[in-house]
């Protein structure tokens, strides 16, 4: 098993080589397409990677721990919006304009195994909202929701929606090389 620094480094090293063919011309439209969608999935991997190997480092304690999850929490929910809003649709239509047998029921297929973890997910709504960057001017409020932060249950999270993220980064991939082109 690999130590949280191997992985952040094997995600820092995945980062800045998605930057580098980011930044090389693209031959196409739909590469840069490709390249963009990668970037911002290395992007968001590297955030999550660095926050849990720093709370690993830390080991806080106490409500110290739930705010260190709280930006966990906070970057898992903003990214499932932006793969919900946006995401999943610049993926299909590259996908199609690959010729690449996807479609959006395979994408909720995949988002179905992790049903109840990314339900557990969307519950976080008010601690988003109140508490993670949105900070509300309830302190109170704030600091109850904070206090219901479970560690276990973040990282539960964090595993199923980056194995549902990875699930799409193959879709991906195969969208970005032309997959089974029919």
């Amino acid at each position: 098993m690999q130590t949280p620094e191997e992985l952040l480094k094997q995600s820092e090293n995945r980062l800045n080589r998605a930057l580098a063919d980011y930044e090389a011309p693209p031959s196409s439209l739909l590469a840069r397409e490709f390249y963009e969608l990668r970037v911002q999935a290395a992007i968001f991997n590297y955030d999550i990677c660095y926050d849990i190997t720093s709370i690993w480092r830390a080991a806080p304690t106490g409500f110290a721990e739930k705010v260190a999850l709280k930006s966990v929490i906070h970057r898992l929910y903003e990214y499932d919006q932006l793969m919900q809003k946006h995401l999943v649709r610049r993926l299909l239509a590259l996908a199609e304009a690959r010729n690449i047998g996807i479609c959006s029921e395979d994408l909720r297929a995949l988002r179905k195994q992790w049903r109840e973890q990314l339900k557990h997910l969307e519950s976080w709504s008010s601690v988003r909202n109140k508490a993670t960057g949105h900070y509300g001017n309830d302190l109170q409020e704030q600091v109850d929701l904070l206090k219901t932060i479970d560690r276990s249950q973040v990282m539960e999270v964090v595993q199923a929606f980056l194995s549902y993220n990875i699930g799409v980064l193959n879709v991906l991939k195969n969208a970005g090389r032309g997959g089974n082109a029919a």
